[in-house]
């Protein structure tokens, strides 16, 4: 990223703060984005959330599927995104 992106960007870890995010997957219809940080080399969900289809609950956390991609995890429950969601909620 060039100097004035990073000094522009709206959008910051939410670990450690740092604007320096690369996207590592964009879920296909929707604006869930699940940015990795380049300093402290977390993944998160920005923009959307999918709706668990086990419990509801938005699907805040991250982690592999079986293909290898980086999908959104449920946090109560465990349950690994698979087009299944209920629906989608905005977490920004």
């Amino acid at each position: 990223m060039g100097f004035f992106s990073k000094l522009f960007s709206v959008t910051s870890c939410r670990n450690c703060g740092s604007t320096d995010l690369q996207c590592v997957n964009q879920l296909y219809g929707s604006n869930c984005k699940l940015m990795a940080c380049r300093k402290c080399n977390k993944v998160y969900v920005y923009g959307q959330a999918p709706l668990c289809a086990n419990c509801g609950k938005p699907m805040r956390g991250t982690a592999y599927h079986s293909g290898g991609a980086v999908v959104p995890k449920c946090t109560s429950c465990g349950h690994v995104f698979d087009c299944d969601e209920r629906g989608w909620v905005n977490i920004d």
